[in-house]
Formats: structure tokens, sequence, C-alpha cells
């Protein structure tokens, strides 16, 4: 696969290696810090509020996008 077919929504061997190194705590310092969270039933709340202050902070900086998504979404439900 290309750089060019890659993209957020596809997985790839090196993502792969990823999840299985975080989770296996195998070759931990090839591992993206930020990639991969262990929740738990005491950080699942603060989890939770991050991802949607990281929306809302990314929602802020796109308005293109999100107006995009919401013409989209207003389309899509005309034509059920």
């Amino acid at each position: 696969m290309s750089p060019r077919e890659v993209d957020n929504s596809h997985y790839t061997p090196n993502i792969g290696d990823f999840v299985l190194n975080r989770i296996l705590s195998h070759n931990v310092e090839q591992v993206p810090e930020d990639f991969g969270v262990l929740i738990t039933s005491e950080n699942i709340e603060q989890h939770l509020a991050k991802i949607r202050s990281d929306r809302e902070e990314w929602a802020k900086m796109r308005p293109n996008e999100v107006e995009l998504v919401e013409t989209l979404k207003q389309n899509f439900k005309e034509q059920q």
C-alpha cells in the first residue's frame, strides 16, 4: 500500500505492531507515547472528557470540515 492510500480509517501492519507492542509491553520504545490508552473504571470518565475536549478543539480549528459534515448529515436525513 502506498502512502497515498493510507488514511486514519485503515489498519496497517505498522499499526498492528503498535497495538501488540502496547498490549504486551513489548518494544514499548518503538510505540509513540500517545498511542493507546488503557481504559479502566477509574479513568474512563477522564478519558471520555479528554476525547470530547479534543473533538471540540478540532472543530474550532476546522469550521469548513464541520460545515461539510453537517451538510452531508442533513442531506442523508432528507434522503431517508
